[in-house]
């Protein structure tokens, strides 16, 4: 397989959604109160789009259009478009006659932009001129970020700034969510591209204010600016929050470099990140009054249409970005280092807590009774502190007892390290037990915060759910994550509050010890209506917590983040497992499937009544949807007349135990009529389609001792 069509293949997969409407970037990717924006839309599955849905409200006059395909045009048809592009750099903005004579055109490809370039905006102008100038490379393009939308809308004046989520609609589908920011302050743009010969030229601004651009192949964007001696300048780029995960790019997001530089190109600054975050953030002080340059670059000189920034530029400096801690059983206190070695923490305790000079260590004393159980737990990477955290724990006499420094826990949020230690042990002995806590590289500073829980083990856990827009035409597949915490290992119930007539099918609950777990969506009895939300709730039995929708996406071809959205999960009534309707389990409510290694074990379906089975109806067979290592599904047989279908479920000697809530996907052709577009009469052809089964609970036992 060539590396374009593996391309092809795998990118919708890496987009992390089940749905097929995909938005790979935005820019800009914000706007100013007040303003009206026009911001191209990079995606997939975009046909069609109506509308877009942006959280917070605050926008109106909403215009979406598709950006045309331009195909390559022949070289009689390049040299005329070359020609009118020159005419109208010149500033002549009129028709450019066509040329005459017999077949002058015929070679010609169409494009709804190509015979009215004098008309065009100056995006659409744009994006015409870069594409018939600039030669194309196909291991630079995408095709996730292949397809385009210009989408125009203005933002009202008192719409509150800060961090929105903007999605795409059209009439059957809802894609996934992207960052979009309003703002008070100015906004500036890299300057639009310019055709030959006339070169890029530099962008300008004045600050404070906001720059957007995007880093194009091997581009270093450039603005001029003017500053006083003395003055500081902050310039915080938002980079990778953007689009924090590249699925077709290594390392699998963009690492922006910033640069200043003084009027001769002698660097005076530079910042490639800020500590983990590859997004940097730069202070510069001007040594003199004069004119500098602000550079702005990936640091392997990469670059993409999705490789957009936004860098606000301020004289005040903005404090790290910590994300608040959850609500810990009692509050957080502070305590002086100095003070609080002589202080014995009682159980429960949390110490909000900083490392504020490299190489340092904090030591925390708490009393502890012969076998109780104890839970340390650090917050802090989780929370984007910059704390690398190490964690002792010392009994009274000295010696350690428990070390930890790195704990596996879900690829939730935008954070990609685990570094965050939790150890949970019983106490040998009564008596006083210290904490130790300390940066494993031994970094500190202002920013270096953390929370140290000391407490009783309190089993919870926190549950998300994927993707965040469902396609359910007939049943639909989402999954439900669940980080454990505290040891927390049962079963957790999932359970749909809305809309009306959807309804969880087979099984809904995630089993005992497991982190992911699919379940079938059914919308039978739902009305057909667009942006449809639901919410749904996990729950224990002692436990009830929302479930937060999220989009999957893959880092860098190999590993894949769940990313947390705002509101609720959407459901559209897309038709992707229609011919659901016509397979059932043959039991009402089919038992668990129970196998072990090396085993075998056979599952009976049916289909549907023959009178409601499309013309030429014939069962192509069935797939384990997500197929767990080592389980196969062989001898499928469908008695056509007795409505049924029989498969054997095969395990492999060494498969490992699992337990899983499996989904069946049936597939069948039939069938289907249809008109003709030239003729307009009405055809028959052999199409194909696929339907959904209710999970059902698969295990895999361990073999019992002696067998």
């Amino acid at each position: 397989m060539s590396f374009k069509r593996f391309l092809t293949f795998v990118v919708p997969v890496l987009c992390g959604s089940l749905s097929a409407a995909y938005i790979g970037y935005l820019y800009p990717a914000g706007g100013r109160a007040g303003s009206e924006v026009e911001i191209l839309v990079g995606g997939q599955g975009l046909g069609g789009v109506r509308s877009v849905i942006l959280t917070g409200g605050g926008i109106s006059d909403v215009v979406c259009e598709n950006v045309p395909g331009m195909p390559v045009p022949s070289s009689s048809q390049r040299r005329y478009l070359h020609r009118w592009v020159r005419q109208i750099e010149k500033g002549d903005r009129s028709f450019l006659p066509l040329p005459t004579g017999e077949n002058a055109t015929i070679d010609w490809h169409h494009s709804a932009w190509y015979s009215k370039l004098n008309e065009l905006s100056p995006l659409q102008y744009e994006l015409v001129t870069h594409f018939l100038y600039v030669p194309r490379n196909s291991l630079q393009m995408s095709p996730s970020i292949a397809q385009r939308v210009i989408v125009r809308f203005k933002i009202a004046p008192e719409a509150s700034p800060g961090r929105r989520e903007l999605r795409l609609a059209g009439g059957s589908w809802i894609s996934n969510p992207m960052p979009f920011y309003i703002g008070k302050a100015p906004e500036f743009a890299e300057p639009r591209y310019q055709p030959p010969p006339s070169k890029k030229k530099n962008g300008s601004f004045t600050w404070p204010c906001v720059l957007n651009g995007q880093i194009r192949p091997g581009e270093t964007d450039c603005f001029d600016f003017e500053a006083k001696k003395g003055d500081v300048m902050y310039f915080d780029l938002k980079g990778r929050v953007l689009q924090p995960f590249l699925g077709d790019g290594v390392p699998g997001h963009f690492q922006a470099v910033l640069e200043v530089t003084d009027e001769n190109g002698s660097r005076l600054a530079l910042a490639d990140d800020r500590y983990f975050n590859p997004d940097p953030v730069l202070c510069f002080k001007a040594p003199a009054t004069g004119r500098y340059r602000l550079l702005v670059r990936d640091a392997l000189y990469r670059g993409r249409e999705d490789f957009v920034y936004r860098i606000e530029i301020d004289r005040n400096p903005r404090p790290y970005g910590m994300l608040l801690p959850p609500e810990f059983a009692v509050a957080p206190v502070k305590i002086d280092p100095k003070a609080g070695k002589g202080v014995c923490l009682s159980i429960p305790t949390v110490v909000d807590d900083v490392l504020d000079k490299p190489g340092s260590c904090r030591a925390w004393s708490f009393h502890a009774e012969k076998g109780e159980q104890v839970v340390a737990d650090v917050w802090a990477r989780r929370l984007a502190s910059p704390v690398d955290a190490l964690l002792e724990i010392f009994d009274p006499d000295g010696k350690r007892i428990c070390v930890c420094d790195d704990v596996r826990r879900p690829r939730i949020g935008l954070v990609m390290q685990h570094m965050d230690p939790t150890v949970m042990f019983t106490a040998p002995v009564s008596g006083r037990y210290r904490a130790v806590v300390r940066d494993n590289a031994g970094a500190g500073g202002p920013d270096y915060r953390y929370y140290l829980r000391i407490d009783r083990p309190r089993p919870d856990f926190r549950a998300y759910g994927c993707p965040s827009v469902v396609e359910c035409g007939g049943i639909g597949i989402f999954s439900v994550v669940v980080d454990r915490l505290d040891g927390f290992s049962g079963p957790v119930k999932i359970v749909l509050r809305s809309p009306d007539g959807y309804r969880i099918v087979g099984e809904n609950t995630v089993p005992a010890g497991c982190e992911r777990a699919f379940f079938t969506l059914d919308s039978a009895s739902a009305k057909r209506g667009q942006r449809q939300t639901f919410r749904l709730e996990a729950s224990d039995g002692n436990i009830t917590r929302p479930v937060v929708p999220g989009t999957e996406a893959m880092q860098a071809f190999a590993y894949t983040h769940l990313i947390p959205c705002e509101g609720d999960f959407y459901v559209t009534r897309n038709g992707r497992y229609w011919a659901s309707r016509y397979f059932s389990w043959k039991e009402k409510t089919p038992p668990a499937i129970k196998l072990y290694p090396g085993s075998r074990t056979v599952i009976t379906l049916k289909t549907a009544n023959p009178k409601y089975l499309p013309a030429e109806f014939t069962f192509t067979g069935i797939a384990l949807h997500e197929q767990p290592q080592g389980v196969l599904i062989e001898d499928v047989k469908y008695e056509k007349e007795k409505g049924q279908i029989t498969a054997t479920i095969r395990v492999a000697a060494d498969a490992k135990p699992i337990t899983v809530n499996q989904i069946f996907v049936c597939s069948m052709t039939f069938r289907e009529r249809y008109k003709d577009r030239k003729t307009g009469q009405a055809k028959y052809r052999k199409s194909r389609a696929s339907g959904l089964l209710p999970a059902r609970r698969l295990i895999v036992e361990a073999p019992a001792a002696g067998k």
